[in-house]
């Protein structure tokens, strides 16, 4: 008999997006292993699983984030020595900038073990709703540093979405970073199929009912004169056709 993984989200606001199939996955599951974003989240599964444990520690353990990583899976993996039902739940949609989740799926053995992940409410669908954007009519979604390293090719006539501006260049440690220097880079691409002052949002969802979302307006120009966090994800409007053919 196959051992069971369920893997899922908690979603970005605390406790509101937790799907109904989430909650049976959290209430069924032998042991619940956990990686959420703030304790409210983390109290309610200790609350409702047979058995749960955080894996905070493990992911603050190493100063590298590649190490870190490395730790959750060897201990996920582990678990299923002492237990045949395990539940796994990370912040947001569990496959979105998630190396963690990603590297455990690639090393579950499915002779074994049955895998089964469960959809999320991610910061991409917040962030689509709190800037009122239909994606359809087209969209280009990438994480900061493989925008930057691997000069991906862009249509400017799409929605851009470029997360985790605030890791450029430091991705892999848990470092805060504010880094000039970095987001010059970032501009600097940008600057290459964009005029300099095309208006921009950098955006933040919320994680909690009720409290706002950040959206803060500027230009692509004065990108680096603005705060910007580690969970900072810019947004940058389609140039509208007139202008293209205006040449700016």
């Amino acid at each position: 008999m196959l051992k069971k993984l369920i893997i899922t989200g908690s979603g970005i606001k605390s406790l509101s997006h937790l799907t109904k199939e989430s909650e049976a996955a959290i209430e069924q599951a032998e042991f619940v292993l956990y990686l959420v974003n703030e304790p409210i989240m983390g109290q309610w599964i200790e609350k409702k699983a047979k058995k749960s444990e955080s894996l905070d520690a493990l992911y603050f353990s190493e100063e590298l984030r590649p190490n870190a990583y490395k730790r959750i899976i060897g201990h996920i993996k582990n678990s299923f020595d002492l237990y045949n039902h395990v539940c796994v739940i990370v912040y947001g949609h569990p496959l979105i900038l998630s190396n963690a989740i990603m590297g455990l799926i690639k090393e579950i053995d499915r002779n074994t073990i049955e895998l089964s992940v469960l959809p999320a409410i991610s910061a991409f669908d917040c962030l689509l709703s709190d800037l009122e954007i239909d994606p359809f009519t087209g969209c280009f979604s990438i994480e900061a540093n493989e925008f930057i390293n691997k000069k991906k090719s862009i249509d400017i006539t799409n929605h851009l979405i470029i997360w985790q501006i605030g890791m450029i260049e430091d991705g892999y440690t848990f470092t805060k970073n504010n880094n000039c220097c970095a987001i010059e880079l970032l501009k600097q691409e940008l600057i290459v199929s964009y005029p300099s002052n095309h208006e921009c949002i950098l955006y933040e969802a919320s994680i909690y009912p009720h409290v706002s979302p950040k959206k803060i307006k500027t230009t692509i120009e004065s990108l680096d004169k603005t705060l910007i966090s580690r969970i900072t994800t810019l947004y940058i409007p389609p140039v509208l056709q007139e202008k293209i053919r205006g040449k700016y």
